[in-house]
């Protein structure tokens, strides 16, 4: 195994045997193997943050353990952050497409979540939950998704309903049916005092508004 602890104030620039790059920031560590002969996937354990550009191998998948989170990547550029000092872990995607999930067999529900480009998502690695999701506005036609849990309130702005589904499967531990085609081209914007039955209100205000018909199938 290599293993590489950066205690300067620098950016450390490391190469995987792979041809992945990873840009290790001041304080922060990560471990990963010599090289991936034999192996069924590309694995690397982070403590810290990291932004990681990952060479393409269909074959092999590529793991960043973080904190009981696993963001998977097969050719793409993204950043993974543990938040010093805080309860959670933000990862943020440049390029490609990433997935990330639970990194414990044993809990319940586990996450199990996609991001898309110019997305960033904020995750309490020990509830599993959505604190905050973001989509940068690359153009002046762009709505500037957002979604944020305070601890108090729920807030989103702009979102796509897609999105606020999946937001509310996974924190809620829901799994909503949704007639096919009735998410398409549709957002969201409200805020709502935080409860462990805030869904529901939610819902039937996005039923409403939208004309829809979203169901709790299952809780």
């Amino acid at each position: 195994m290599r293993y590489y602890s950066n205690t300067s104030k620098d950016v450390l620039p490391i190469k995987a045997a792979d041809g992945s790059e990873i840009r290790l920031y001041p304080g922060s560590e990560i471990r990963f193997p010599e090289n991936f002969r034999g192996r069924n996937s590309r694995d690397f354990w982070l403590k810290g943050k990291a932004q990681f550009t990952v060479a393409k191998n269909k074959a092999l998948p590529f793991n960043v353990y973080s904190k009981n989170l696993v963001t998977t990547a097969l050719g793409t550029v993204f950043i993974v952050d543990e938040l010093s000092g805080s309860t959670r872990t933000r990862i943020r995607l440049l390029e490609g497409k990433i997935k990330i999930t639970g990194g414990e067999k044993e809990i319940e529900k586990p996450v199990h979540l996609e991001l898309t480009p110019n997305r960033e998502i904020e995750i309490n690695p020990v509830s599993l939950q959505i604190v905050s999701e973001s989509k940068d506005r690359q153009t002046d036609f762009d709505r500037g998704e957002s979604f944020r849990d305070d601890g108090t309130t729920l807030t989103f702005k702009n979102m796509a309903l897609e999105k606020v589904v999946q937001i509310l499967e996974n924190n809620y531990h829901l799994r909503l049916q949704v007639p096919a085609g009735q998410l398409a081209n549709r957002f969201y914007s409200g805020s709502f005092k935080k409860s462990d039955r805030v869904y529901e209100d939610m819902i039937r205000e996005i039923n409403y508004l939208h004309k829809i018909n979203i169901q709790i199938s299952k809780q």
